[in-house]
């Protein structure tokens, strides 16, 4: 366990080090590989997620602004 296990929710070293890209792997992954996609990357950031920023763009994928017909 690493010293600040409880930080990290009492996960261990090797799984709070699974989305670490060292420059040597980096190289070998594919540009689709998922710790590539920007909401991976800057959930690393905490303001990315408290100020709502995350949840609005999961919310609206473009359509929000789109208005539908009702049908019945």
């Amino acid at each position: 366990m690493p010293l600040d296990h409880e930080q990290y929710y009492g996960f261990t070293k090797f799984t709070v080090e699974l989305n670490e890209l060292d420059p040597a792997l980096k190289a070998l992954l594919p540009p689709t590989d998922t710790r590539f996609r920007p909401d991976q990357r800057k959930s690393k950031d905490d303001t990315w997620v408290t100020n709502n920023t995350y949840w609005e763009q999961r919310r609206d994928p473009g359509f929000g602004k789109v208005e539908f017909p009702l049908l019945w």
